[in-house]
């Protein structure tokens, strides 16, 4: 802050200085326009700094270039470098994608999570539906041995009746 302050009154020196190139009026007393001239640039400085004094105050300047001289003075602890981009697109868009991903991802699990509860249910239907072909398949075969049992002792009937014959 002090380096901007020493900065600025140069600046209003150097301004105030070149009022001393206005052409002098002869016919005033040259000492009557030398306290005048002090007098003016006076009330410049004291205008120009105050009003510089209400901008640093308003816009906080005096804080936020106290924390910059904090964080560029040498010998701090973290002396690592600035990021600046690689010129490689995918290298430097690559952590800003990792939240975006992260979404994608939760979204992507939950569908998996439901996808395998709906294989899970569809799993025990199967094996239900499997179960109830077996038994049904037992049930045919069984009906069919019977068949087969009757038409044999149907059959056997009708050659012993031809035999009795």
């Amino acid at each position: 802050m002090q380096t901007l302050r020493d900065v600025m009154e140069k600046t209003v020196n150097s301004y105030t200085s070149n009022l001393r190139l206005i052409k002098p009026l002869s016919s005033v007393n040259k000492t009557i326009l030398k306290g005048l001239e002090q007098q003016i640039v006076k009330q410049l400085k004291d205008n120009v700094i105050k009003e510089l004094e209400g901008m640093y105050s308003d816009e906080n300047i005096e804080v936020l270039l106290n924390r910059l001289d904090e964080l560029t003075r040498p010998g701090r602890a973290d002396q690592s470098p600035a990021w600046r981009p690689s010129g490689d697109v995918r290298r430097d868009a690559g952590p800003h994608l990792v939240a975006l991903k992260r979404e994608k991802l939760k979204v992507l699990e939950a569908q998996l999570t439901d996808l395998e509860a709906q294989n899970k249910l569809l799993a025990t239907r199967v094996v239900k539906r499997e179960q109830h072909v077996v038994r049904t398949k037992d049930k045919i075969v069984a009906i069919a041995e019977e068949l087969e049992q009757v038409v044999k002792e149907e059959t056997n009937m009708v050659r012993t009746r031809r035999s009795v014959k």
